[in-house]
């Protein structure tokens, strides 16, 4: 995932191109590499004796930017500049019915992945893409149709909510009185975060023997680091939950004689932080060649990266990056995409399509497919996923030192 910055935002770190198209084979629409494609529109004399209002603007200004982003130029099939046309001859009474048509047309491209933030949803995704989230330890999931329920997708170990009895599966259905069922996985995530040290009481529809009490917050990083002695070795273990832009730099100071870096679970994120993490480890020498100034890189340090069938998006960037490049060697953890008939080993989920996530005007936003990737190899892992070099009966509750093979090479 790409985030922008919004106006009233602290700057983001600094973003490598030369990373990107080094690490990953990124396919961009020709949208991307310098204006919108298409002939364009002029003034429209059926709407010039009626000003737009601002919904027809809000519309509009989603179609311009979904125009100039989405990675498929075919739009789904449609004439995309006659929906354009008839969003902005209809009426709109209120807000909420603006954001309806921009689901609608944003539904039309058929891209499971495009879709509408409301303000606060857009809000959710900036702080986690930026690591600024303090929430009680768990990473929401929106499911597919018909049931479209926000379910808890992964909970951090030895977190409140972890501590508190919540599981994988379980379903949001409130949070400090408010109904979750109709929100999205983004909408709902607000709920369970919040300034360090505030309380927050959520329930789900699985029985328990009376209602679990509110739980404190603490401040929980996406990344967090360990080490231990195994053989007379010192490890580094670091386990990445999500991506965010500051990863890079918590792998790089987390660095032992052999590094262990633990991915279960890991659904992606900040896009450019699977990109920088991978940076960091020197597997793309162009990035070297590029940015001579560039210092710290670790290219000896034995690695050995934890995944199973979540792993996805930034964390296969960051996956394959270090195996293509013989960097690290992938162990393959129960839940993991098990063997098909073909006897492949097992894989990583299989998600190479990047978003970038688009302020609108009124503080809402929209995330947009805007580019594929490669391995540095050339493969092709879209709904295949990466096949693990090893494997090990090592689920996400293990403790990642139980995952490593008996002696560290």
């Amino acid at each position: 995932m790409r985030l922008p910055r919004p106006p009233h935002a602290p700057p983001l770190a600094p973003i490598a191109r030369a990373a990107a198209s080094s690490l990953a084979s990124v396919l961009l629409a020709s949208s991307l590499l310098g204006g919108d494609v298409g002939p364009q529109l002029g003034p429209a004399a059926a709407f010039a004796s009626q000003p737009l209002t601002e919904e027809q603007k809000l519309v509009a200004e989603a179609w311009r930017v979904t125009d100039r982003e989405f990675v498929d130029r075919e739009f789904g099939g449609q004439d995309w500049f006659s929906v354009r046309q008839k969003m902005l001859k209809q009426r709109y009474d209120s807000r909420v019915d603006a954001y309806d048509q921009v689901r609608a047309m944003l539904a039309a491209l058929d891209d499971k992945y495009t879709r509408f933030l409301t303000p606060s949803a857009y809000d959710a995704v900036f702080a986690t893409a930026t690591g600024g989230v303090v929430g009680i330890g768990v990473e929401l999931q929106t499911e597919t149709e018909p049931s479209n329920r926000v379910t808890i997708n992964n909970v951090v170990p030895g977190g409140p909510a972890d501590r508190a009895g919540v599981r994988p599966g379980d379903e949001i259905v409130n949070a400090d009185g408010e109904d979750c069922t109709r929100l999205s996985a983004e909408e709902a995530s607000k709920y369970v975060r919040g300034a360090a040290g505030s309380k927050i009481g959520a329930w789900g529809p699985r029985p328990r023997p009376e209602p679990a009490p509110p739980s404190p917050q603490v401040k929980l990083a996406a990344v967090t680091k360990s080490s231990a002695t195994l053989g007379g070795v010192p490890v580094g273990f670091v386990t990445i939950r999500q991506f965010s832009t500051s990863t890079a730099a918590d792998v790089k100071a987390a660095l032992a004689d052999a590094l262990v870096l633990d991915l279960r679970g890991n659904t992606g994120g900040y896009f450019t932080g699977g990109v920088d993490a991978a940076a960091a480890q020197g597997t793309a020498d162009h990035v070297r060649d590029r940015q001579p100034s560039q210092r710290g890189m670790d290219t000896e340090t034995p690695l050995y990266l934890l995944v199973d069938s979540r792993t996805a998006s930034a964390s296969e960037i960051l996956s394959s990056a270090l195996q293509d490049n013989g960097r690290a060697k992938l162990i393959g953890c129960s839940g993991a995409r098990p063997r098909g008939r073909d006897g492949r080993r097992p894989r990583t989920f299989g998600k190479a399509v990047i978003q970038t996530v688009s302020p609108l005007s009124d503080g809402s936003g929209i995330v947009v497919t805007t580019a594929r990737y490669q391995t540095p190899q050339r493969t092709d892992i879209n709904k295949k996923g990466i096949a693990v070099d090893m494997e090990k009966d090592c689920p996400i509750s293990t403790e990642a030192a139980k995952c490593l093979p008996s002696k560290l090479v």
